[in-house]
């Protein structure tokens, strides 16, 4: 049986392997660095257009939150974007049939791995990003540090509420958005209870129930979630006319090369539709322009229409 150390080990080469591939080789080791002053130059404009540090530190939060949703629905790309950006690719996750390991170990591993690889490498730059305030606003530099262990909080408080909507959802995906609708009604309605309740809470007034709260939902959450996981559930095939041609000639000049288009169809058809760009908003406004700096330049060939 394949040991869970070796498995996280292998699983974390081949994250960082897939994002120095997708975001330009060596270079993305420059990603934390970028990302610290990206957070810090975000951080003294805000400071000296005069907005406060309370809504600076509860957007982090807001922010750390989206981040940890996604890696809760297993990974930041989907299966179907990885096969369109580097070919033919099987991640370890993938491969239970394969190896000599358990789908739930293999499930294990990947989140307990994704959750310290974007912890250290994406959400403590972005807390380090933050000290600014310390010069221009009222936070204190004693403060940081518990600003650090609740935005890591924040995060896997995304996470275990992803991992719990998810697996909720392989069994009754009704259930799955009931419950979702649910949270965002009572966060619209109660946004003083949802924000004690939630990290943020904790940082800005800690209280014995915000830290109740924030300590339950990451570790119930998650164990719910893969107790809930089913595995072998069937996906229904799909076909899809051909809408290229017609998408296309709506946009014209503005596509001449047609790669707006077919970028428009694959996330239309891919594995979570379009709701999956909703569910990564807050995640591409902090680190889109990261991306873009790092990602070596191609030169785009021409789809074909057929």
């Amino acid at each position: 049986m394949t040991s869970v150390r070796y498995l996280f080990d292998q699983m974390l080469r081949e994250e960082w392997r897939m994002h120095s591939r997708l975001f330009g080789g060596a270079r993305f080791a420059l990603f934390p660095a970028f990302l610290t002053l990206l957070a810090a130059g975000t951080a003294t404009f805000f400071a000296i257009a005069g907005a406060s540090e309370t809504t600076l530190l509860a957007g982090l939060h807001v922010v750390v939150a989206l981040v940890g949703l996604q890696v809760g629905s297993i990974g930041l790309v989907g299966r179907d974007a990885l096969e369109n950006l580097l070919g033919d690719t099987t991640l370890l996750v993938y491969s239970a049939r394969t190896l000599p390991v358990s789908e739930r170990r293999l499930l294990l591993v990947f989140v307990v791995k994704d959750v310290l690889y974007y912890a250290i490498l994406f959400i403590a730059p972005l807390v380090v990003g933050t000290l600014p305030l310390v010069v221009l606003a009222d936070l204190p530099l004693a403060a940081v540090p518990r600003l650090l262990a609740t935005a890591w909080l924040a995060f896997g408080f995304g996470v275990g509420l992803s991992l719990l909507l998810v697996g909720l959802a392989t069994r009754a995906r009704l259930a799955a958005i009931a419950v979702a609708v649910a949270l965002l009604v009572g966060g619209v309605l109660r946004p003083d209870l949802a924000a004690a309740l939630t990290p943020y809470g904790l940082f800005a007034a800690p209280t014995p129930a915000g830290i109740a709260v924030s300590l339950a939902v990451p570790v119930v959450g998650s164990a719910v979630g893969f107790a809930l996981f089913e595995f072998d559930r069937r996906t229904p095939a799909r076909t899809a006319a051909n809408q290229f041609r017609a998408l296309h000639g709506r946009l014209g000049r503005a596509d001449r090369q047609g790669l707006l288009a077919k970028s428009l169809l694959d996330v239309a058809r891919s594995s979570g539709g379009c709701g999956r760009c909703c569910s990564r908003r807050g995640w591409s406004s902090a680190s889109w322009p990261s991306c873009s700096a790092t990602s070596p330049t191609s030169s785009p060939s021409r789809p074909r229409r057929g």
